[in-house]
């Protein structure tokens, strides 16, 4: 039985359960919304066994009976019952709040750790792999980075922009800024700075990335699944507003070709030294390719997306996925 981890209406894991029940194979599925309740942990010198069900489902799931585990934007999240603190006062209630939360993570955590003792596809706890260590783990396995700055001070940045002929660019230090108020959705992209951007700072300011503007001939998404990579050019430069981030793209702009795309054995051989160095076994890799013709890693997202690549470029990812987690092989 394969244990699906994602959330509501998350468009990958939906590919992915049309493959399972194409396949007819069997799955139990947790989403980050539901509620959680650990039957029974049971741990000794005979065995370890965990029984837990699902409040949102209504169904048990003995972790006996799992061979595969597949985790995509998912959590296993516990509804805590308050109803026997309304006597305490509104103090020790916090605090009391506060042990059983950690009480929850330490329980949360161990069911991860069990997890992914069976075959798993990404790992729940790499998921926010850190991205500045991850430009680190590049240039250790022999792959060029763009230059970065993160600074609280303008006159670092100044100094960055001006060694860059003002051709530098702002992005999140990890993950993107997303959030809804009803009716606006509110994301930031990868922005050009522009001088007049750092002129108008403070003198210091919380920490904010910059990087080298690359002259890009066309960027590259790489999926991988273990040591398997599948690689696609995308040619975000064909449209000016998606030249800096191709997350922008409109109705005049959103045909942007994804073509596959054959990898140099050289940047092939230090890819895979770099996911074995990670420790991931599964991700999407985003790289430039500058127009002389250099590699650049950007960054590797453990759960990011493929669809698109894989509908463009014939790869059916979804398929691979789904036969990654049925094999025998461990």
């Amino acid at each position: 039985m394969i244990l699906i981890v994602s959330k509501e209406y998350e468009k990958t894991t939906i590919h992915i359960l049309e493959q399972i029940d194409y396949l007819g194979l069997l799955y139990q599925r947790i989403n980050r919304e539901d509620a959680v309740e650990v039957k029974n942990i049971i741990i000794n010198n005979n065995q370890i066994d965990v029984k837990i069900y699902n409040m949102n489902s209504k169904e048990n799931i003995d972790f006996n009976n799992i061979t595969a585990f597949y985790c995509r934007k998912g959590n296993i999240s516990y509804k805590l019952n308050t109803n026997h603190l309304e006597s305490i006062s509104e103090n020790k209630q916090k605090h009391i709040l506060k042990h059983l939360q950690t009480e929850w993570l330490t329980i949360q955590s161990f069911l991860f750790q069990e997890l992914h003792r069976k075959k798993c596809f990404s790992d729940y706890e790499k998921v926010d792999m850190n991205k500045l260590h991850q430009l680190f783990l590049a240039k250790k396995c022999d792959i060029d980075i763009p230059n970065s700055l993160v600074s609280t001070q303008k006159k670092s940045l100044q100094k960055f922009q001006n060694n860059h002929q003002n051709n530098v660019i702002n992005k999140s230090i990890q993950n993107y800024f997303d959030f809804v108020i009803n009716p606006y959705h509110y994301f930031n992209y990868t922005e050009k700075v522009e001088p007049t951007h750092i002129e108008n700072l403070e003198e210091n300011f919380f920490s904010s990335l910059l990087q080298e503007n690359l002259q890009k001939l066309y960027e590259l998404r790489i999926f991988f699944i273990n040591n398997d990579l599948y690689a696609s050019a995308i040619f975000s430069q064909s449209h000016q507003n998606t030249s800096i981030d191709w997350r922008k793209s409109t109705e005049k702009s959103k045909v942007i070709r994804f073509v596959p795309y054959t990898l140099p054995s050289e940047i092939k051989t230090n890819i895979l030294k770099f996911i074995n160095l990670s420790g991931l076994n599964t991700g999407s890799i985003d790289m430039i390719v500058t127009k002389n013709k250099k590699y650049y890693f950007l960054e590797v997202n453990p759960s990011g997306e493929f669809l698109e690549m894989s509908k463009s470029c014939n790869y059916f990812l979804d398929k691979k996925v789904v036969e990654f987690l049925k094999s025998d092989v461990l």
